[in-house]
């Protein structure tokens, strides 16, 4: 069956998909950008491999963007502490991933080469990783049938599997196990995962599987522990942070916010859009302006910058999490549209947490929702109400904040356990 799939994907899906790609390619510059730089990878890993000592075990991980590269980096961590000599290879998909992935543990960066046989197998030959390992998903046949076939080691972490999946159901679920059950061992994020896992494997594989977290809580802690000193008995602020709002989320929070910012003159926003493009930041400028509210542009390097103004639209990549660190009340966009972008950020830095309704493939939001830190709302007006709820009563307030920070404590330790399985395990 998997010599079936095999010819499937690589005479009909793949080549599909690449002129899809391509023509999106043509249409977005953003897109453009990771489709040709695809063509050099190949290139960059000879160059990079032919200078570098033979004897190194290579270990090569692949994350789909930056949140992903997130949940990878305790790893690497950890790794470059047991290992100091050991090469890490990270390859993206995303240009969101590749473009802002800033670690010095990263010794070589790459976008992913194209899925196709001959391609990602001249790449192994280049590499000769011992190991290939990704994070949550975007897992590419032909490079997992061919690291297999060269006998290299493959591992997938942080894995999410949905109850209602379309993998359960063949004749997709023929195809799913076919990809899953040529890894070593997939480690997922909870209990209900690798239940539903269990059920695409069936009884005849020998893949390692077990639930181990998620190592992006141990991320978030030691990057906000500040946040842990926040007194969440003091509700003296109001500000409330627009994090990664896409199109469908301002079309939805933007009236209703005006609307509370005009009543509520204590009341203060800062919008952090998912693309900071010129359009995007002017975009929102004109809505406040059509208003007749006033909002500043801020482009500087630091949160501490940051004038004392009423409502700031937030130009550049990177202050987000430090941003929440200052603010009340977090919305995250995504969940109108493609699904909520990180809610743990906020919720590490104590604030109550509100995202549309397409949260149902992240663990971390339904926490945040039973915990009573987490509110996904059905549209403006139950995100006006649910503001008004939390800025009006301080003991609401302080228990979703407190129970914000009750989810990253109860979560975390989730990097050490699948760096052990990752490296230790056999």
């Amino acid at each position: 069956m998997k010599l079936f799939w095999f010819f499937l994907y690589n005479i009909l899906f793949y080549p599909l998909v690449f002129c899809v790609y391509l023509i999106l390619a043509l249409a977005n510059s953003k897109i453009r950008d990771g489709f040709f730089s695809r063509f050099r990878s190949n290139t960059s890993l000879k160059s990079y491999f032919d200078s570098v000592d033979k004897s190194s075990s290579v270990y090569w991980f692949h994350a789909a963007s930056l949140g992903e590269f997130m949940q990878l980096l305790p790893i690497i961590a950890r790794l470059k502490e047991s290992q100091p000599d050991a090469i890490s290879l990270v390859s993206f998909f995303s240009p969101s991933g590749f473009n802002y992935c800033e670690s010095d543990l990263v010794d070589l960066k790459i976008y992913l080469p194209f899925d196709f046989f001959w391609t990602v197998s001249k790449a192994l030959d280049i590499v000769e990783p011992k190991k290939i390992i990704f994070v949550s998903y975007d897992i590419w046949p032909n490079l997992l049938w061919s690291a297999k076939r060269k006998g290299i080691q493959t591992n997938v972490f942080s894995a999410v599997f949905e109850s209602d999946s379309n993998k359960l159901f063949q004749p997709i679920r023929s195809f799913y196990f076919s990809l899953f059950s040529s890894f070593d061992g997939i480690y997922t994020v909870s209990d209900s995962d690798k239940i539903i896992l269990n059920k695409i494997l069936g009884g005849n594989h020998s893949v390692t599987v077990e639930a181990l977290g998620n190592p992006r809580y141990d991320t978030v802690y030691k990057k906000d522990r500040t946040a842990f000193k926040k007194d969440i008995n003091k509700n003296d602020i109001k500000i409330i942070v627009l994090g990664s709002t896409h199109n469908e989320d301002e079309r939805e929070v933007l009236g209703p916010l005006i609307e509370m910012l005009e009543n509520d003159h204590d009341l203060k926003l800062i919008c952090v859009p998912h693309e900071t493009t010129k359009h995007a930041i002017f975009k929102y400028q004109k809505i406040f302006l059509k208003n007749k509210i006033s909002a500043t542009i801020f482009d500087g390097d630091s949160v501490e910058k940051i004038p004392d103004d009423r409502i700031i639209i937030i130009g550049v990549v990177g202050l987000l999490s430090d941003i929440y660190t200052k603010a009340s009340i977090a919305y995250i966009g995504g969940g109108f549209s493609s699904g909520i972008h990180n809610v743990m950020e906020p919720a590490a830095a104590a604030l109550p947490v509100i995202f549309g309704p397409n949260y149902s493939k992240f663990d971390e939001a339904k926490q945040l929702i039973d915990s009573g830190a987490g509110y996904s709302i059905s549209d403006g007006s139950d995100f006006k109400k649910t503001c008004s709820e939390l800025l009006n009563d301080s003991e609401k307030y302080n228990k979703a904040s407190a129970a914000a920070l009750g989810v990253i404590v109860k979560n975390r330790g989730a990097s050490e356990k699948i760096f052990g399985a990752l490296f230790y395990d056999k």
